[in-house]
């Protein structure tokens, strides 16, 4: 794992992180065994409120935990692609944000101490094309 800079002077929101695939397969198959189970959980609770309610068009308690299902299917199916696409290719290297490395939780697998770490000049396009 490694991080550049795109500019000279960059905000922590233009940092970039470089890992390999096979290293962000692990954190991404947590993040999924979590959405997995927190989209079930939704699911139950949510047949479990409009079973429970007596009203044509649900409760508070089933617009809420539908709101949520309908949150969690897509992202649990974005981290599905992440793990297949990490598994798939485990040697090419993923240009992470700093959000990124927050969303596999790879801040909790960071060393406690800072390292120097050598910054290219080189701009390099997040595209992949050269400047």
């Amino acid at each position: 794992m490694g991080m550049f800079l795109d500019n000279t002077r960059p905000s922590r929101s233009e940092w970039k992180f470089l890992y390999k695939g096979k290293d962000l397969l692990a954190a991404a198959q947590r993040k999924l065994a979590t959405l997995e189970a927190q989209l079930h959980e939704a699911q139950t609770n949510l047949k479990a409120a409009v079973a429970k309610s007596s009203r044509l068009h649900g409760d508070e308690d089933a617009i809420r935990w539908e709101k949520q299902v309908e949150r969690l299917g897509p992202e649990t199916e974005a981290c599905q692609v992440f793990v297949h696409e990490f598994y798939r290719v485990p040697d090419r290297e993923y240009n992470l944000s700093s959000s990124d490395v927050t969303y596999f939780d790879l801040h909790e697998d960071a060393p406690l101490t800072l390292e120097k770490v050598e910054i290219n000049d080189a701009f390099v396009p997040l595209d992949g094309h050269n400047a």
